[in-house]
């Protein structure tokens, strides 16, 4: 019973770990992944202004 106990704290803190470092990472790729479409859309845009006032 002793031994139980100690298994599912240390099981706890690792998931917790885990589930925080994962949580990081994703968050921190979604970020990136945004900054980056936001910045490719900007660039249609342009594009697209600069391609109707040549026209």
């Amino acid at each position: 019973m002793v031994t139980i106990i100690p298994s599912i704290i240390s099981v706890l803190i690792t998931t917790a770990f885990f589930g925080l470092l994962f949580g990081l990472i994703f968050w921190g790729i979604r970020a990136i992944n945004r900054s980056l479409s936001s910045r490719r859309i900007r660039r249609k845009l342009s594009a697209a202004k600069m391609a109707g006032e040549q026209s």
